[in-house]
């Protein structure tokens, strides 16, 4: 259990940290060049000032952790399967074994309406217990009161897993288990890799999941976003709220209902089952409602004048504006459903619809020994080198988007 907590964290904190980044840079320095000709010390800007305008930041991030806390069924399979005498099972892989398993459909249904349930609740606890202080905070922070040295040791420490499996990539299998560090590199282990399982098939099948979803995201959120940020309409309200509620449920809780939906239509093993229960997205449908919410509503006065349609306003007008925001939900998007194991899992019996993730754990479970941890350690470079890419190229768009979509 400790193994699987301390993987999460590291797992997890690189992308918390794009949230607070986004946050801290939208504080105004004024703040600080004021607490600072008061005499201020660090310790009191930091509780004066950045915590209380990090908290709206603060309540996302917790909303977002306590959900994925609720949904590691994929690092649970891989890594132990619920044991020893499970005491590292959880409610999801208990519902995933009581349904897939056993077969035991009133049980699954029964727990999956108890874990919507404890996930609103805490939400609901979360929200009002830290948000109704800091609604009327504004923005602020500057990085400089946090001490570089800590960063670095932080950013290191995060690295050592990454870096360890890039250089055992490129090892031989004597060199890895060696006690004598080697710099001598091989090619070998992408060769055998490829050879070993049709991972040409699962490439072609993930990008063809990835785009499609996103393809369909991008239509449904855009135009779902700009009712919410433009268009007044009965129970515009609820209707919001109750989008943003599947933030808090996010879909592999509702595994079992969705695999019987697709059971009775008949698109089990299928590339459209698995994208069918993603083409909506609500997060997408909130970083865009906040983007175009900042758009001046002259602009669109000023096409209406021109006699153009609200969709020639939408197309020529918001979505250009809001290309940053698009760049980044894509990059959240992609990533997202790139890494998306126990959906795929339990939908795909072929080769032919098999994306990565599950091609590289039946990949991974037939190299269980220490001594090929090489061949491993390659498949797995090959499947986040895609990701790492795209980040890296687009890493700004990525993190003004977020500064400028009210998450801070």
């Amino acid at each position: 259990m400790w193994a699987m907590i301390v993987m999460i964290i590291w797992k997890e904190a690189g992308y918390f940290m794009i949230f607070y980044l986004a946050g801290l840079q939208s504080i105004s320095q004024e703040l600080y060049e004021s607490a600072e000709l008061d005499g201020a010390s660090r310790w009191t800007v930091f509780w004066k000032i950045t915590f209380p305008l990090l908290m709206p930041t603060t309540l996302f991030v917790m909303i977002i952790a306590v959900t994925n806390s609720f949904k590691l069924v994929d690092h649970l399979f891989i890594m132990t399967r619920g044991g020893p005498e499970n005491a590292s099972n959880l409610l999801l892989y208990y519902i995933y074994e009581t349904a897939f398993t056993f077969w035991d459909k009133g049980m699954a249904s029964t727990l999956t309406i108890l874990l919507i349930f404890i996930l609103l609740v805490l939400a609901a606890v979360q929200f009002f217990s830290l948000d109704k202080k800091y609604t009327t905070t504004r923005r602020g922070i500057m990085l400089g009161n946090i001490s570089r040295g800590g960063i670095l040791a932080l950013g290191i420490l995060w690295l050592i897993p990454l870096v360890w499996a890039v250089w055992s990539a490129f090892q031989t299998r004597e060199s890895v288990l060696s006690a004598k560090l080697s710099f001598s590199y091989t090619l070998a282990n992408f060769s055998k890799v490829w050879d070993s399982a049709p991972f040409a098939t699962y490439y072609l099948n993930t990008f063809i999941l990835v785009l499609g979803i996103l393809a369909v995201q991008l239509v449904t959120t855009t135009l779902a976003a700009y009712a919410f940020a433009r268009m007044e309409f009965i129970g515009k309200d609820v209707i919001f709220m109750l989008f943003l509620v599947q933030i808090m449920v996010p879909a592999d809780i509702l595994i079992f209902p969705n695999y019987n939906v697709l059971s009775d239509l008949s698109l089990l093993d299928t590339k459209l089952g698995i994208m069918m229960p993603y083409f909506a997205s609500a997060f997408g449908i909130f970083l865009l409602r906040q983007t175009f919410k900042t758009v001046p509503y002259e602009l669109e006065e000023a096409a209406k004048m021109e006699g153009c349609s609200w969709w020639q306003t939408l197309w020529k007008i918001y979505i250009p504006l809001a290309r940053p925001t698009y760049i980044a939900f894509g990059l959240v998007s992609v990533s997202y459903h790139w890494n998306n194991f126990l959906w795929p899992l339990i939908v795909t019996n072929s080769v032919e619809n098999r994306p990565l993730t599950v091609g590289l754990a039946i990949f991974a479970q037939s190299f269980e020994t220490g001594a090929q941890w090489v061949e491993v350690s390659a498949a797995t470079l090959m499947v986040v080198f895609p990701l790492l890419l795209a980040f890296l190229l687009f890493q700004r768009q990525f993190m003004n988007s977020f500064m400028h979509s009210g998450i801070k």
